[in-house]
């Protein structure tokens, strides 16, 4: 066997050694320009095309550990693209794994770079829907940024995230602590009257009405509109959604004048949009309902009969809210002892939900039920009876026959029995009411 010279066998170590210099620049070449691609695509907002450009370049990239910083950065940024593009469980994948890096490069020493990666992954689980593990990493990096000093906008944007995930876990009492703590670090560092308190406010006006404390909300209300006055000037279209609120409020306390004077103000800001403003609506409901507080039923017909020529006028009107508000005329008429007009507010009613809802929808049965108790005292018994029968099936398919909600019917047909002296009928109605459970 000829052996192979000193020099020959320099020669080829040599060729092999540029020759793998030259393989793994052009491997660097490759991913780099990929990574610079992906760069340039989420910059123009093409999601698409930068998580195609990422997943390149991460899979031709040598896992050397030089190169764990730019592996960070691009799961951070498909994590990012992934979002816009609309693949929540890929981002959150994408968002963990860049936490994980940050971690390593870190040497799993707690920093305060570790805070935004962390706030990548519980946005990605609040997109998941996994809202109760997106608190945890928001209460986590509440724990990281306060240890390691983070800056105060820091701290009041994880708070304001944290508060929304918190709601909507159903977490309220979380919720209204970290708002109340977002709102006061503002206040502290910004003065009362910032406009960044706009969302923290509308927020805890929210959290303190789904708890009941409706007096709360009504301060935390007007306040929101004090800011936003401050921001916008008085009168500012804006602040109808805080004055409505307010005059909501109001009248879940049953302050009838406040309500009135909310309402009032809250027409004015509309009607400076438009005359025909499609909260005129809700406005006038709202207005009826304090009349009905106040037992001023004639007022209470007169804004709803407003509110349901004002729906119809709308170009599109929403067949089951109309449905809804003659609903409410007609208990309003028939409180006002106008029978005639109930009946026929009932029946316009009975015929929209009998289009438009499920033959078990509770709305549907509660309004053919309510026609059968008008047609009672106005004296036409058959279409009484046909209407509390169908009522009573209808319910009895929802419930047992213990429920509660069938003595309206039941009373009705009993006073029916009474009427035609149906002794036996009389007995069994009796025994079926006997057997309700209390509601």
């Amino acid at each position: 066997m000829r052996r192979c010279s000193p020099v020959r066998r320099a020669a080829c170590v040599a060729v092999f050694f540029v020759c793998l210099t030259l393989t793994v620049s052009a491997q660097q070449g490759g991913w780099r320009q990929q990574w610079q691609k992906g760069r340039e695509a989420f910059n123009a907002m093409k999601a698409q095309e930068c998580v195609t450009h990422l997943t390149r370049a991460l899979k031709e990239m040598p896992g050397l550990p030089e190169n764990m910083a730019v592996r960070f950065e691009m799961h951070k940024m498909r994590a990012a693209a992934n979002e816009l593009r609309g693949h929540p469980l890929e981002a959150l994948n994408d968002a963990r794994t860049a936490l994980a890096l940050r971690q390593r490069l870190d040497k799993n020493m707690e920093q305060l770079s570790w805070v935004r990666p962390l706030l990548q992954v519980a946005r990605c689980q609040e997109l998941t829907r996994d809202r109760r593990e997106a608190v945890k990493s928001y209460l986590e990096a509440l724990r990281l940024a306060r240890e390691k000093e983070g800056s105060q906008e820091l701290l009041q944007e994880i708070l304001h995230r944290c508060a929304r995930a918190q709601r909507l876990s159903g977490d309220w009492k979380g919720a209204l602590t970290s708002l109340n703590t977002c709102i006061e670090l503002i206040q502290k560092r910004l003065g009362e009257t910032h406009a960044d308190l706009v969302g923290p406010l509308k927020d805890k006006a929210l959290c303190q009405r789904n708890l009941k404390d409706h007096r709360g909300a009504v301060a935390t209300m007007r306040q929101w509109v004090r800011v936003y006055e401050e921001a916008r000037g008085k009168g500012d279209p804006s602040t109808a959604t805080g004055l409505r609120s307010i005059a909501e409020s109001l009248v879940a306390l049953q302050d009838s004048a406040a309500a009135m004077a909310a309402c009032d103000r809250w027409q004015e800001v509309l009607e400076k949009v438009t005359p025909k403003h499609p909260e005129m609506v809700r406005l006038l409901t709202l207005r009826a309902r304090v009349s009905r507080q106040q037992k001023k039923y004639p007022q209470e017909v007169t804004f709803l009969q407003e509110a349901v020529q004002r729906l119809k006028a709308l170009p599109r009107p929403d067949q089951v809210q109309l449905g809804s508000l003659l609903q409410e005329l007609a208990r309003a008429q028939k409180d006002c002892g106008r029978l005639k007009d109930a009946e026929s507010s009932i029946g316009h009613a009975c015929a929209i939900f009998k289009e438009k809802l499920r033959s078990d929808d509770p709305q549907r049965i509660r309004a053919r039920e309510e026609r059968g108790l008008i047609r009672l005292k106005l004296g036409d018994r058959a279409g009484a009876k046909s209407d509390l029968q169908a009522t009573l099936r209808a319910w009895n398919k929802l419930a047992d026959d213990r429920h509660p909600a069938l003595r309206p019917a039941l009373e009705g047909l009993l006073k029916l029995a009474q009427a035609s002296g149906n002794k036996e009928e009389i007995k069994k109605i009796q025994t079926q009411l006997s057997r309700l459970r209390k509601p």
